[in-house]
């Protein structure tokens, strides 16, 4: 491929400094703020949901992960058709889903009403995301990259804290059941519509043009945003025969990356199983374990959630320090140490306070280290699949978030939160054990050699 203008145009971003680079981040990573924000916000108002719905144990554990089901189809699939037609295109579309699933499960009047359009939203949701993890990558340089790829995770912690604030507002404001639940969707209806609205002005990435054969609108771009254009781009556009779906999944899987993307799957289970089994459930514990009640609960959430974002702030010097694969590994053996504790807690063998802090400490290590590992997968496949790997990573995440949001629900009202734990304790462990496995030299990957040898 030497000589290939795709890989000049892919050379030449990662090398160029991108000074319209934040508002790209912000845009790219508005799916991700959305993601969170109607997951978080869900489960800080969860007890108002079940006294309005007063759904059984079976329909509400299903109601909760109906987004993460929809968004597993929607990551692997989304993430095929931002290979296909581009990322810029998906983001439009993927937003739209959302919009009008967001609106219409305020509207809801009953439990399965809700389940469906929630199901329909998480399609969208995965789609956006996998697509934003792509564009990402394709329009920053390497050294931004180091600095402001892994602030995504910001998005995670911050967007938590606001949805906290949000429903405190709101409780204090009515004591209505009704409207508390609905609040979220509404405002996340309305913030997705405004980043429809700024999406529309930001460009295709020119990576994917080059990919596609679209060297004039490449050309276009790149004098744009960069002020000039590398040598060897075409002046006309190329015809290029569109690669199958099924082709680029083989790509994905292809023999010598299994290991990298092995790695990326093993932190993509730490991070499901404390984002859901755990994180999503942290309201609802503290007001079923009897330490607080549900308004005292949200002034607790501020303080986890705020570790949360104390770790999103220390992770890329933390990652300078100790190397992207170590501190993406240590820190999930440190949530190993802290869920143990919380599990003692939830026993009664030590008091039962301590899961508060307990539970700041384990959310805090996540958003220390593991929340890295999307740049792993970016970093070790080319352009032309990378929306397909960040589909299919995604999607695993996915999958775990669904299976620890639906058993998750079930163990605690059926065994109590003690049994919860001790489950994502083993998974926690057994899958910081593979990280590490896996994990060794995957990062000696040098970007412009794996687009060189790209077909």
């Amino acid at each position: 491929m030497e000589g290939d203008p795709r890989l000049a145009v892919a050379k030449f971003v990662f090398t160029r400094e991108n000074l319209r680079m934040p508002l790209f981040i912000f845009l790219a990573a508005a799916g991700i703020f959305i993601d969170v924000w109607d997951l978080t916000a869900l489960g800080i108002v969860l007890t108002p949901f079940m006294n309005y719905f007063d759904p059984g144990s079976a329909m509400l554990a299903l109601a909760v992960s109906s987004a993460n089901i929809g968004a597993v189809f929607g990551a692997i699939f989304g993430g095929l058709l931002t290979d296909r037609l581009g990322r810029r295109s998906m983001f439009i579309y993927s937003m739209i889903i959302f919009v009008v699933t967001a609106f219409l499960q305020a509207l809801s009047t009953n439990i399965y009403e809700f389940t469906v359009f929630r199901t329909i939203m998480g399609f969208g949701l995965g789609s956006d995301v996998a697509t934003g993890f792509s564009y990402i990558y394709e329009f920053i340089s390497d050294s931004q990259r180091r600095k402001f790829y892994s602030l995504w995770a910001y998005a995670f912690s911050a967007t938590a804290i606001l949805a906290v604030f949000v429903s405190m507002i709101f409780y204090y404001a009515t004591n209505s059941d009704n409207l508390i639940w609905r609040v979220p969707f509404i405002l996340g209806g309305i913030f997705a519509t405004v980043i429809i609205i700024l999406r529309y002005r930001i460009p295709e990435t020119p990576i994917w043009l080059a990919y596609s054969g679209r060297y004039r609108k490449a050309r276009e771009i790149l004098q744009s945003v960069y002020g000039e254009i590398p040598e060897g781009i075409p002046l006309e556009d190329e015809k290029r025969g569109t690669i199958a779906m099924f082709s680029m999944l083989r790509e994905v899987f292809a023999m010598g990356k299994n290991r990298v993307l092995g790695f990326a799957m093993s932190l993509n289970v730490i991070v499901g199983v404390i984002s859901w089994g755990f994180s999503f459930y942290v309201t609802y514990s503290l007001t079923s374990l009897g330490i607080t009640t549900f308004a005292g609960a949200l002034f607790f959430d501020l303080f986890i959630y705020g570790s949360a974002f104390a770790g999103s702030f220390i992770s890329p010097y933390f990652a300078g320090k100790a190397g992207t694969r170590y501190a993406s590994v240590i820190p999930s053996f440190g949530i190993a140490v802290t869920l143990s504790l919380a599990l003692l807690a939830a026993l009664g063998f030590i008091p039962i306070i301590y899961f508060v802090p307990l539970s700041a400490a384990t959310l805090f290590l996540e958003y220390l280290g593991p929340m890295s590992y999307n740049a792993i997968v970016n970093h070790a496949f080319p352009s032309s699949v990378r929306g397909s790997v960040n589909g299919v990573n995604y999607m695993v995440n996915k999958i775990v978030e669904a299976i620890t949001g639906f058993f998750g629900f079930l163990i605690i009202a059926v065994l109590g939160n003690a049994r919860e734990i001790a489950v994502l304790l083993f998974l926690t462990v057994l899958f910081s054990i593979f990280a590490m496995v896996l994990g060794s030299n995957v990062f000696q990957i040098d970007p412009g050699k794996v687009e060189s040898e790209a077909a």
